[in-house]
């Protein structure tokens, strides 16, 4: 039975692992801003103004946006302006369709 769930607990950590790679932003790439949902109106676009990122297009929820900047810190700076996730723009559309 130990071995069972090491073998579960091992496969689940690869699909994290996967699962965050493939989300993973490059520099200069479009990124979704993720806020929280209960934020208010707008919170996502400002946390992209204020890292310093250019708005491209809304995400498919009012607190999602799609921005990208050529900052190399501008995740760090999304995180610090109060992003829940800066992720992938590509690999989230993928991962909703």
């Amino acid at each position: 039975m130990t071995s069972l769930v090491s073998i579960a607990l091992n496969f689940g950590l690869a699909v994290v692992a996967l699962s965050a790679a493939a989300l993973a932003p490059k520099q200069g790439a479009l990124v979704a801003i993720v806020v929280p949902p209960f934020a208010e109106a707008g919170a996502a676009a400002r946390v992209a103004t204020l890292a310093g990122g250019e708005l491209m297009a809304p995400g498919r929820a009012d607190w999602i946006v799609v921005a990208r900047s050529d900052d190399p810190n501008f995740i760090w700076k999304a995180y610090g302006a109060g992003a829940l996730a800066v992720v992938d723009a590509a690999g989230a559309a993928r991962c909703g369709s």
